[in-house]
């Protein structure tokens, strides 16, 4: 039995009891305690506990943990963490992060980032981008339901209740209960 002042906190090891002050955070290791100063940080290893400032961040490594200078993205790799200035876009590559550049549009492919002049459209392909005076959205189309592979002129495309892979003329179209083949 030990005295109840070495033994209040909950994430203490399950072998022995250490002081209190050493072990108010639940991210310290369950073979060891660690002082809190090392530990309020979730994104630890689960077998040591870095200084906080090392942890900040979400997306780092559950094996290792680096600066927050280099990981306020969160689309970056789930191993390594690179520079904000690399990584401010969500639609980068898992594997790899593109300068901001490269990649402000959304509609990108999972795989490799386009320039910006390229893609402001949200309804192009996943796999490529249209050049922008085919697929600019508003001015070619203010439809939601745009075929996925190509962009039709707006004067085609009013309407939402259209095919998903060809766009009505709105008069053909003004009906919500329409079928979304015709």
């Amino acid at each position: 039995c030990v005295p109840v002042e070495l033994c209040s906190c909950r994430a203490v090891s399950l072998q022995s009891c250490v002081p209190a002050q050493l072990c108010p955070c639940r991210a310290v290791s369950m073979q060891s305690c660690v002082p809190v100063e090392l530990s309020p940080c979730r994104a630890v290893s689960l077998h040591s506990c870095v200084p906080a400032e090392l942890c900040p961040c979400r997306a780092v490594s559950m094996h290792s943990c680096v600066h927050a200078e280099l990981c306020p993205c969160r689309a970056v790799s789930m191993q390594s963490c690179v520079p904000v200035e690399l990584c401010p876009c969500r639609a980068v590559s898992l594997q790899s992060c593109v300068h901001a550049e490269l990649c402000p549009c959304r509609a990108v492919s999972m795989h490799s980032c386009v320039h910006a002049e390229l893609c402001p459209c949200r309804a192009v392909s996943l796999h490529s981008c249209v050049p922008a005076e085919l697929c600019p959205c508003r001015a070619l189309c203010p439809c939601t339901v745009v075929s996925l592979q190509s962009c039709v002129p707006a004067q085609l495309c009013p309407c939402m209740s259209v095919s998903l892979h060809s766009c009505v003329l709105a008069q053909l179209c003004p009906c919500p209960a329409v079928s979304l083949q015709s």
